[in-house]
């Protein structure tokens, strides 16, 4: 049910921010509500890794999971109001297809990662990346040919990741599910070239609590389907670049591109066996990171 409240959240949004936009008795251009849609193709990593035990010993690093290059592609939806003055509303919602991708587990008898006892070579082709947020906003300077802006609010950062191989008779299908959630501070700017181009530039940080659950459905020690379970505290940023071209008076046409990290400081990892009983560890970090592009439409409605 979770899955699709930031989608029904968006979608009133949509439709509630032109109303209240008239009740407020905004002044000006009577399109108040910007819609952007963009598609676009990401690239991202993620990795974690836990230590033998809660004083990061025996050894500093027990086991590594590691994705890389999960490529596919996305849809994001971007909706801003403005229903007052200099003062607006902003909700994004993105969903990202993971079509290829690899990853590694490894185990380690040794401090720093030396001495490898179990190496596996796998896949990730399947799963996705989803992002939603949502905030107040202020425009801070407005300038002829400049604006510079500001907005914070709640924003929510999922991933599910698979992990699979091609030997034969292999029943491994085992996920791993992750969750960044948290308030967010952004800070953007625009600068009109031209009556036909203007360039906007964003940056995002994040204060996140991070939490994670798996099902590593081969190892029968373990319980299924929730086998172990991460939590941490970590932060993200993101930076974006978009090159607009009005195609008419409430159409544009734009190129973005945008950079993301997010990262976990320690954490735990909690283990449920078979037999009814958990353990802990320490989680050492986990670190996410996505390359996007994409071309797009924005409307005035």
């Amino acid at each position: 049910m979770y899955k699709i409240i930031p989608l029904v959240i968006y979608a009133a949004f949509c439709w509630l921010s032109p109303c209240l936009a008239q009740s407020l008795g905004a002044a000006g251009d009577s399109k108040r509500l910007e819609l952007t849609v963009t598609s676009t193709y990401q690239q991202s990593d993620f990795d974690w890794s836990i230590a033998g035990n809660v004083n990061s010993e025996s050894p500093n690093v027990l086991s590594e999971l590691v994705w890389k290059k999960l490529r596919g592609p996305a849809i994001t939806l971007h909706a801003k109001s403005k229903p007052y003055k200099t003062f607006y509303l902003e909700a994004s919602y993105s969903h990202s297809f993971i079509l290829s991708g690899s990853a590694s587990d490894t185990d380690y008898s040794e401090d720093n990662r030396n001495s490898p006892v179990f190496n596996a070579a796998l896949q990730s082709d399947h799963g996705h990346l989803r992002y939603f947020k949502m905030g107040p906003g202020w425009r801070l300077v407005q300038l002829r040919n400049f604006n510079l802006l500001s907005s914070l609010g709640y924003a929510l950062s999922t991933q599910k990741l698979n992990l699979t191989d091609n030997n034969p008779g292999s029943n491994l299908n085992s996920w791993y599910k992750s969750k960044w959630k948290g308030p967010y501070l952004k800070m953007e700017s625009d600068v009109t070239i031209s009556q036909k181009f203007r360039i906007e530039v964003a940056a995002t940080y994040h204060q996140v609590k991070y939490e994670a659950v798996a099902d590593w459905n081969t190892i029968e020690e373990f319980q299924h389907p929730i086998s172990f379970r991460h939590r941490a505290k970590g932060y993200g940023l993101g930076m974006e670049a978009r090159v607009i071209r009005r195609l008419g008076r409430d159409v544009d046409l734009f190129f973005t591109g945008n950079l993301s990290k997010w990262k976990t400081g320690a954490g735990v990892d909690e283990v449920f066996l078979a037999n009814g009983t958990s353990g802990f560890t320490r989680l050492n970090s986990v670190n996410y990171s996505s390359a996007v592009v994409g071309i797009g439409l924005g409307f005035k409605l």
